[in-house]
């Protein structure tokens, strides 16, 4: 792959596109001035390679100065195009095998860089790496011999000439790999160093505190059973004592009973006589509000449709008015064209007759001009000497003129006579005029602000959002809530007399004025939600008589309720500031959790399944604190009965089954509508259905309200533009009517009769100076027929002026004759608009009369339902009454209805109190004896040992010699102790320690798995150090035999080697040698200066050899050579790299002489161009020595 062509544009001081192609495919040389874009072209192949940091090679500081003189010429953008011939596959970028050329394209505009190979957009990356495949990396660039290289490597240290060696040889990969695992060695030491830290400061340190730990266990074990022992005393005496409570229990509930069994017959028959008063009631409410809300809807719709039709037919009345107004003015119209077409007619009859009359007149004048001609011409053949016959001629003429001026001077008196009568005729009516003009100009003003009153009216209406449909469409809504919440009520009553008012409702008499009834919160089961209805039934269960229970603020509180007998049934209070509850312990949740979890179910503490408020969370737990619900019975029984006894609980199924801890388990089948928490969620749900459904109305009402603001808002407009419509027609008509009205028409009628007068008298003056004018001439003529002597020059004259004056008046007759055809055009086009417009006077007279029969049947029919609209409107105002009277009916009955209640509730309060008493009892004896069986399934010793409970001189059970306090104080005492202790112990010990020890042997593990890596890496590392010395080795064999081989071409007589320092490897470094007649030098200072250039140069060359690159660039290496190195490097070049490209800067041309293609670049009016001149060489066998011809054939590259 090489160098074929280059494109530079707007690149450096290149401005213009510059085409630079016909590079030799192994040696080209650059040359020219100083400032003329040499290096500028080597410059733009570094550019197109990818450079992007190193600008310091392209001599700027930024990529703006690459752009032409920075782009402040115009030119913002720099671009250069590489083409290469890859014809060679063997040296093909990888990729691009299929390519026989390669383009390669950078832009640069704004500090913004664009790449494209064969015109594809790629990265900068990309384009590196296609590069690099060809051993042309950028980043490295060994191809590149930079202006001033050589005289530096000299100077290099011998670490410095062993890097360039390295990057030669291609070791720096070994290095950085080296690198590598020296980051992965520390990394490994750094993870050793955490295991050994963790172990030292973490597991150890665990294994010690375990050990500890498991000594407290054991203390804490030796304990538990003492806490056993004194718990079975305690529990036998607690049984000892529940029985006795339990026999006291029945004895009281059997002298109850006979006084609940009368309560409740007489309950029975008030209760009946109360159920009949409400039945009685509501069929009586139900049957009249139903006939009513039906008559009153009748009343809307009724209204709505009227409403509608009034509003249809006000339409209707518009656009009848629309029509026969339109009709008025298209009456006017024609009216006013009718008038306009006969004087029309009149003044071109007029025009006509006139025109006729001056037609004839001068086709007679014609006639006898064309007879005066044939006579004259008779005479001047006949008597050319005879001029008494001419002057009799002329004579007749002058009496002809005479008499038409005459005529002409009649019509003119006339016309005048005529102008000055109409005008007498106008100033006469002028008063008229003017009285008629001021009455007309006040009412056109008065017209004039009730146009914009009513236009004001009009837009106001248009503005306004009311609609009629929409106010009787809410007015439907508002009755549908009404009924609505009737049907509600209904349910509600009925709900509150199945389930008993006193539940739902608290109802209750304020201890003391001012009593802030806030206080008492409500029962339970008001003060809670339930998460999900499936809990209702475990709830109910859990929570059992509980539910009833009323929270109230404080102790003080109840006390005073009950003091005062406030309530008129039962009651028992939870003062929510007193009350003792507490959370299920979280050790004993989470073991019952696990165990459902396991079994593939859930528990649930019952206080997680309600929502309630923070403040109520005391009264909360007092009911729901002392048990889980879960989901099956097989899992309650699991966790009631753990084997742990301590991690036992009370539970509840989804079923309503109690499980609990002693042994009892109730349940059975209950039907879940019966509950009474499904019962009050009923209540409830319907409850709040009726509240939005009243604040819903309540908006709606707001919205009526507002919509009947409009309406009447509405309705005052529409009558206001109706006034004012009405007066606005009868000043309109009082202006048509108005007697001025006709004069002023005839006045104008006048006027305009005047102007056509005024016109007609100026054509009459015409003709009248045109006849003047024509008998001034006759009389001329005359005279000079008199004087003159010269007969024939007179007919000559005579016979001119006739055919002059022949041809004149046929011109005028032809004018004339256009004219009278136009007037008759005229007056026949204006007969038939006048038919026409009479036509139409005629059909709109009569649309006139119809839109007036119209609008009058319309007037009457509107104002018949305006009457019934306003007759609607009050029976429904009537009704509307008459519904407030029977709502006032129904709360006298409501109220009737309350005395009774409360009669009712008096007696059904005592019947409850001693139900509630029975209940009470009833409960404590069903407590106690679930009680005692649980106590007897938990503990075995009762069943044996119960019947010796409280026996005189036994042994355990003795319980007047024992100290009951003493024992529990004691066991408060230990329990205490072993609840401390407990907090301190740690349960899992033993699990926890085998965890540790896990733990510890597999960090130890890891420690030694991480030895054995860095072992690895260690070998691997010496293997790399190995491979990279024995590469380092063959590369500074090849380069040192080849830096012998060209520095003796260039200097002959003369070696060079590379070779390390004294007594060290090559991995030390490199230093420079050199021999003059083998005899080697101690110092390099000792050559001249061009010797030291080319020693260096052929140490680059060598380098270069090593890798070959697909093509070479140098810039001004021979600048330290006289002519002789100069020529000698110019032929090495050209026969040991055959197989690259070079591009050499130079100046000397014993350099470039031995180049096949030389580029001589020029900077002309600020920008650089590029000319190419093919070489020949001739070599000479002694001397080798060559001569450079310049062919004629120049090729300008623009």
């Amino acid at each position: 792959m090489y160098i074929k062509e280059i494109i530079i544009e707007g690149f450096k001081s290149y401005a213009t596109r510059t085409i630079i192609k016909g590079f030799d495919q192994q040696f080209n040389a650059i040359t020219g001035f100083n400032g003329s874009g040499k290096s500028n072209i080597l410059d733009s192949i570094l550019f197109v390679l990818g450079l992007n940091k190193d600008w310091e090679l392209l001599r700027v500081k930024k990529v703006q100065e690459l752009v032409y003189k920075q782009g402040h010429a115009g030119i913002t953008k720099a671009e250069v195009t590489v083409i290469f011939d890859n014809s060679n596959k063997e040296q093909s970028p990888l990729g691009y095998e299929s390519y026989d050329t390669i383009s390669v394209t950078r832009q640069v505009q704004q500090e913004k860089s664009k790449y494209f190979v064969n015109g594809t957009k790629l990265t900068l990356n990309q384009v590196k790496n296609m590069f690099r495949s060809v051993q042309l990396n950028i980043d490295n660039p060994h191809f590149l011999v930079a202006q001033g290289r050589i005289t530096k490597i000299i100077n290099l240290k011998p670490q410095e000439l062993i890097s360039m060696l390295e990057e030669t040889a291609g070791t720096a990969l070994y290095n950085e790999k080296k690198r590598e695992s020296e980051k992965i060695i520390k990394k490994k030491e750094e993870k050793v160093k955490e295991i050994n830290d963790l172990i030292d400061t973490d597991i150890q340190p665990k294994m010690r505190k375990l050990k500890e730990e498991k000594e407290q266990y054991l203390i804490w074990k030796s304990s538990e059973v003492e806490i056993n022992k004194m718990d079975r005393k305690l529990k036998a005496y607690e049984y000892f004592n529940k029985n006795n409570l339990l026999k006291e229990r029945m004895r009281e509930i059997e002298s109850k009973q006979s006084i609940l069994t009368h309560a409740q017959r007489e309950l029975t028959k008030v209760t009946n006589d109360y159920q009949q008063v409400i039945d009685e009631m509501k069929n009586h409410g139900r049957k009249q509000d139903a006939e009513k809300d039906k008559q009153l809807s009748r009343y809307e719709m009724a209204l709505k449709n009227l409403e509608d039709t009034i509003q249809r037919q006000e339409k209707d009345r518009e656009t009848i008015k629309k029509f026969q107004i339109s009709s008025l003015q298209e009456l006017k119209k024609q009216e006013n064209k009718v008038r306009l077409c006969e004087e029309n007619i009149a003044k071109f009859e007029k025009d006509l007759e006139y025109s006729r009359q001056q037609l004839a007149d001068l086709q007679a004048e014609y006639d006898q001009k064309k007879e005066n001609l044939n006579e004259v011409n008779r005479l001047s053949k006949n008597d050319s000497g005879n001029i008494d016959a001419a002057k009799e001629q002329v004579d007749e003429q002058i009496v002809f003129t005479k008499n038409k001026l005459r005529n002409f001077k009649n019509d003119i008196a006339k016309l005048e006579n005529s102008i000055k009568q109409k005008q007498n005729i106008i100033k006469n009516q002028k008063e008229n005029i003017e009285s008629a003009q001021r009455e007309r100009e006040s009412l056109s003003k008065k017209l004039e602000i009730l146009e914009k009153e009513i236009k004001q009216v009009e837009d106001d209406i248009d503005k306004c959002t009311f609609n009629v449909n929409e106010l009787r469409a809410r007015e439907n809504e508002r009755a549908n809530y009404d009924q609505q919440i009737m049907k509600l009520n209904h349910n509600l009553e009925n709900i509150l007399n199945q389930n008993g008012n006193w539940i739902f409702k608290l109802q209750f008499r304020d201890p003391e004025p001012n009593f802030d009834r806030s206080k008492i919160k409500g029962r339970i089961l008001t003060l809670f939600k339930v998460k999900s209805p499936e809990y209702f039934e475990a709830l109910e269960a859990g929570a059992g008589g509980k539910l009833l229970n009323i929270v109230t603020e404080d102790e003080q509180t109840s006390k005073l309720m009950l003091k005062k007998n406030c309530f008129s049934f039962n009651v028992r209070f939870i003062p929510n500031n007193k009350i003792v509850s507490r959370k299920i312990d979280e050790q004993i949740v989470q073991e019952a959790q696990r165990i459902a979890n396991e079994m593939g179910g859930w528990a649930l503490p019952a206080y997680e399944l309600i929502e309630y408020d923070k403040y109520l969370e005391r009264s909360m737990l007092f009911v729901f604190g002392n048990f889980i619900v879960t989901s099956n019975q097989h899992i309650a029984k699991q966790i009631a009965f753990n084997q742990n006894v301590r991690m036992r609980i009370k539970c509840v199924t989804l079923e309503g089954d109690i499980i609990d801890p002693q042994g009892t388990l109730q349940g059975g089948y209950q039907d879940n509508r019966n509950l009474t928490l499904t019962r009050y969620a009923n209540y409830r749900n319907i409850q709040d259905e009726k509240e939005e459904i009243i604040y819903n109305k309540g908006q709606l009402q707001e919205s009526i309200n507002y919509l009947k603001k409009e309406e009447n808002y509405y309705n005052g407009l529409k009558d206001d533009l109706t006034n004012k419509k009405f007066r606005f027609e009868k000043f309109a008509e009082q202006l048509r009517n108005l007697s001025g009205r006709g004069i002023q028409e005839q006045q104008d009628k006048l006027e305009r009769e005047i102007q056509d007068d005024i016109e007609m008298l100026a054509r009459v003056q015409d003709q009248d100076k045109k006849t003047q004018e024509k008998l001034e001439e006759l009389n001329n003529e005359r005279a000079n027929l008199s004087k003159s002597k010269d007969t024939k020059e007179v007919w000559k004259k005579k016979i001119q002026k006739l055919k002059q004056e022949i041809e004149e008046s046929d011109k005028e007759l032809q004018n004339l004759n256009n004219h009278i055809a136009d007037c008759e055009v005229n007056i026949e086009h204006n007969k038939k608009d006048l038919i026409k417009s009479k036509d139409r006077v005629i059909q709109e007279n009569k649309n006139i009369e119809d839109q007036k029969k119209k609008l009058e049947s319309n007037d009457q029919d509107l104002n018949q339902k305006r009457k019934e609209n306003q007759e609607l409107k009050r029976q429904k105002d009537e009704l509307e009454l008459e519904i407030q009277k029977l709502q006032g009916k129904r709360v006298e009955l409501e109220e009737k209805e309350k005395t009774l209640k409360q009669r009712k509730d008096e007696i059904e309060s005592e019947v409850k109190k001693i139900e509630e008493f029975n209940k009470k009892i009833t409960a404590e004896i069903t407590d106690i004896r679930l009680y005692l069986n649980n106590l007897e399934k938990e503990n075995e010793f009762i069943r044996n040992d119960k019947d010796l409970f409280g026996q005189q001189g036994s042994e355990d059970y003795d319980f007047s010699k024992f100290n009951l306090n003493e024992l529990k104080r004691r066991y408060h005492n230990t329990v205490q102790e072993q609840q401390i202790r407990q907090k301190q112990v740690n349960f899992k010990v033993e699990a926890m320690s085998e965890k540790v020890e896990k733990d510890y042997q597999q960090l130890n593990e890891k420690r030694q798995i991480l030895e054995n890596d860095k072992i690895l890496l260690f070998k691997n590392m010496d293997e790399l150090d190995k491979k990279k010395q024995e590469t380092l080795e063959k590369c500074y064999l090849e380069v040192n035999k080849t830096f012998g081989q060209i520095f003796s071409d260039l200097l002959p007589g003369a070696a060079a080697r590379i070779q390390p320092p004294e007594g060290q490897d090559v991995s030390a470094g490199l230093e420079l040698g050199v021999a003059f007649n083998n005899v080697w030098k101690t110092s390099l200072s000792e050559l001249s200066g061009g010797q030291r250039s080319l020693l260096a140069l052929s140490f680059v060359l060598a380098l270069l050899k090593y890798k070959p690159a697909p093509f070479y660039i140098l810039d001004e290496v021979d600048s330290a050579l006289d002519l002789s190195h100069t020529e000698n490097i110019g032929y090495m070049i050209s026969q040991r790299f055959q197989n690259s490209q070079f591009l050499l800067i130079s100046l000397k041309d014993g350099m470039y002489q031995n180049a096949n293609v030389l580029f001589k670049t020029s900077f002309v009016d600020g920008v650089s161009k590029v000319d190419r001149i093919p070489l020949k060489k001739k070599i000479t066998n002694n001397n080798k020595k060559k001569k450079m011809e310049v062919e004629d054939d120049k090729e300008n590259q623009n």
